[in-house]
């Protein structure tokens, strides 16, 4: 959504900074030392959270089994 950069500026200051210009977080330390991301960009993360999601709209699916059993285990 579209607002003028003089009104987040006023409404948050400094902060209005990383909505107006954006941040870029470079892990350049972890990959130093070799870490490697599994799903290396954000776009790719939300791709795999998303991947089991039900369609906007579908009735939420019924509990799986293990989940069950894991409920069970907490009343025991």
């Amino acid at each position: 959504m579209p607002a003028p950069s003089f009104a987040l500026k006023s409404v948050l200051g400094d902060m209005s900074i990383m909505l107006l210009e954006g941040q870029r977080a470079v892990p350049s330390k972890l990959e130093g030392l070799g870490f490697q991301f599994k799903y290396p960009t954000a776009p790719d993360a939300l791709r795999n959270l998303l991947k089991d999601a039900p369609a906007p709209g579908a009735p939420p699916a019924a509990p799986s089994t293990q989940t069950q059993t894991q409920q069970d285990k907490v009343k025991a």
